[in-house]
């Protein structure tokens, strides 16, 4: 009997962690779904989408440490930089800042994809 639960416990898992693969998706900023920037190329191109799931985009937080060493978020409404995340990538004073919180609709459910490191290089 202890057999039989293990071996339906295994498959259970099995089932989950394939149905978790399905909704895999890749961050796209400005086309390109590398960690690394210059700040040129965010500011031509400010878009971020999601790939390999079919989901709209609908807003994403920013968040980058300061001069003073605090962690500020600024929160997009939609799948691009705002004018003053702009403003922050544009400084020399950040060196890399975090894409959090991207809230997207896929099929008519709201999902939240965690966050990607995003270093600029100049």
């Amino acid at each position: 009997m202890k057999r039989i639960y293990l071996s339906l416990l295994f498959v259970a898992m099995l089932q989950i962690s394939h149905s978790m693969a399905q909704n895999t998706y890749t961050l796209s900023i400005g086309g390109k779904t590398d960690t690394a920037f210059t700040r040129a190329e965010l500011i031509k191109n400010p878009a971020i989408t999601l790939t390999e799931n079919g989901g709209t985009l609908s807003g994403f937080t920013m968040t980058y440490k300061n001069i003073d060493g605090d962690l500020v978020s600024i929160t997009s409404p939609d799948g691009a930089f705002s004018a003053a995340m702009l403003g922050v990538i544009s400084s020399p004073d950040v060196k890399k800042f975090w894409i959090e919180e991207v809230v997207y609709m896929q099929n008519g459910v709201r999902q939240i994809v965690k966050f990607k490191e995003i270093h600029l290089i100049d």
